[in-house]
């Protein structure tokens, strides 16, 4: 390869990153009205994060600790079982945030005893690969409804009370839990397998390095209000589905665009009846033709695979270790 070759594929990663910062530019406004007018923006915790932690989980090759910090006046965030592998001293490693999904708890993610229906336990296989890798529990359950009504008189949502402690949870990086950790070589990284909390929190806040959206991926609009497939949520018994105007302002794509330039993927299970595979590639082309047109392809993909609503957790770990430069296990 000449100078005249080297000096123009220098100038295409100019011009790309022209490109990147431009677009970076023109997603604040809109990120600024999602967060406040479609899901609701708390006020910023007012007390001291005040960490309490103990252990709670010890294998061969790391150990977990249950984590609660202060947001508010007798609100806390709890839940953070967070999974930290043991390391030399002074060591940094990249941190990976785990979400379960509905009905779930943290411990479901990361049992190292067997392999857990939806979740095979996958946080427990990342930080067997040496991740950091933190927990967070989030109430959700199909049983009540009552906290999603009070936070709609509030113009808030669920997912308001998810941000607020998501934040303050991406701010506990600068505190370790044990005298065991140390920080995060990279940013938060966000691998939730709640796909709404993976589609909408790394949307606001800009601190999660990528996101990986398991099990949940979807024409967001068809997937709420469609009578004609049985899988529609107008024959489920979710109640925090309905954010406010999300069908004339936010769909999948457009959360994934609030997302880019960052990395994005999508896992999907051929059965998983959550979807359709048909409609959950109608969206994620939209993706895929935005990162295209950035010049920056090779930061998304899909993974179809033959199974149904589970963490498959293939091509999903390589993606993780390819964009956070951490070497997989031999």
């Amino acid at each position: 390869m000449g100078p005249r070759s080297r000096n123009g594929r220098i100038l295409l990663v100019e011009a790309r990153h022209l490109v990147l910062d431009k677009f970076k530019k023109s997603q604040e406004p809109l990120r600024d009205y999602f967060w406040n007018e479609v899901i609701g923006k708390l006020p910023a915790p007012t007390m001291p994060m005040n960490p309490r932690t103990r252990l709670i989980l010890e294998e061969p090759k790391w150990k977990g600790y249950e984590v609660v910090l202060d947001l508010y006046d007798e609100v806390i965030c709890y839940g953070n079982p967070a999974c930290a592998q043991r390391h030399q001293a002074g060591e940094k490693r990249p941190c990976v945030v785990c979400q379960h999904g509905l009905e779930g708890r943290p411990t479901d993610v990361v049992n190292p005893k067997i392999k857990t229906p939806y979740y095979n336990s996958f946080g427990a296989d990342l930080a067997n690969r040496g991740f950091v890798v933190s927990l967070r529990r989030t109430r959700t359950s199909s049983k009540t409804s009552s906290a999603s009504s009070s936070a709609r008189r509030t113009r808030c949502s669920f997912t308001s009370t998810r941000s607020s402690s998501a934040s303050t949870s991406a701010s506990s990086n600068s505190w370790p839990p044990s005298p065991t950790w140390t920080l995060p070589a990279s940013p938060i990284t966000a691998c939730l397998t709640a796909g709404k909390v993976a589609m909408r929190i790394p949307s606001l806040l800009t601190g999660y390095c990528l996101s990986i959206c398991s099990g949940d991926f979807n024409e967001w609009i068809w997937k709420n209000i469609n009578l004609d497939w049985q899988g529609s949520y107008m024959f489920t018994g979710e109640y925090e589905m309905y954010e406010f105007d999300l069908g004339n302002t936010f769909n999948y794509a457009e959360m994934a665009a609030l997302i880019a330039p960052r990395p994005f993927m999508v896992e999907r299970g051929h059965s998983d009846g959550v979807g359709l595979d048909e409609y959950v590639a109608f969206e994620y082309a939209k993706v895929r033709r935005l990162y295209a047109t950035l010049g920056i392809a090779d930061r998304t993909e899909i993974e179809f695979f033959s199974g149904g609503h589970v963490i498959q957790g293939q091509g999903t770990f390589a993606f993780l270790h390819r964009h956070l430069n951490w070497p997989a296990p031999k």
